[in-house]
């Protein structure tokens, strides 16, 4: 079996880039083959398989992954009613050959050092940022603090900027037209 490494984070400022470049670097020291950054509100899969089967087949360096919001609803028949953007977000995320001198960059959305061939196709991902009004008020007002906090560059994290400037009734109208999207898919988890 494969062992797990559990590392807690108490630094309270957002610095995603830096923090997942070191457990990149951990992961490659350890054996890696390859290392998948992913958030916890993230559900991946293979397309030729399971991870590992998609990855074993993959002759790039660098897959871009593309990803699918959700939005999770609970109408009265289901407890659990997850539903898509119909459009895959406009940034992939990134999994890749370990390496000692990968980089990655805030978002897990690139990364440098670590080859040259980047390939689209064996891993997407679904992305369940939002599953209330509650959930997501809490990580824009969360989120928007950590952020705030670091030297991180304007340019990123602008969802939790500006959600976090947003007041109640703002957030509560968020939430309201996310649910109502027209091109939204109704996209059930398989076990």
């Amino acid at each position: 079996q494969h062992p797990i490494t559990i590392l807690d984070d108490n630094e309270y400022e957002y610095d995603q880039g830096r923090k997942m470049t070191a457990l990149a670097r951990a992961a490659y020291e350890m054996g890696a083959e390859w290392v998948l950054p992913f958030d916890a509100d993230e559900v991946w899969s293979g397309t030729v398989g399971t991870i590992a089967e998609s990855l074993a087949v993959t002759r790039g360096d660098i897959v871009m992954a593309p990803g699918w919001d959700h939005i999770v609803t609970e109408p009265a028949d289901a407890p659990f009613s997850p539903w898509r953007r119909k459009h895959p977000q406009k940034l992939c995320k990134v999994a890749f050959r370990a390496s000692p001198t990968a980089e990655l960059n805030e978002g897990n959305h690139d990364v440098r050092g670590c080859g040259d061939a980047r390939i689209r196709g064996p891993l997407t991902y679904r992305h369940f940022q939002y599953r209330s009004l509650e959930q997501m008020t809490a990580k824009l007002r969360h989120g928007g603090a950590a952020i705030n906090a670091s030297s991180v560059n304007a340019m990123h994290g602008t969802h939790w900027r500006e959600g976090a400037e947003l007041s109640n009734d703002e957030l509560a109208a968020k939430w309201a037209a996310l649910c109502a999207e027209p091109d939204l898919v109704h996209d059930p988890v398989t076990l």
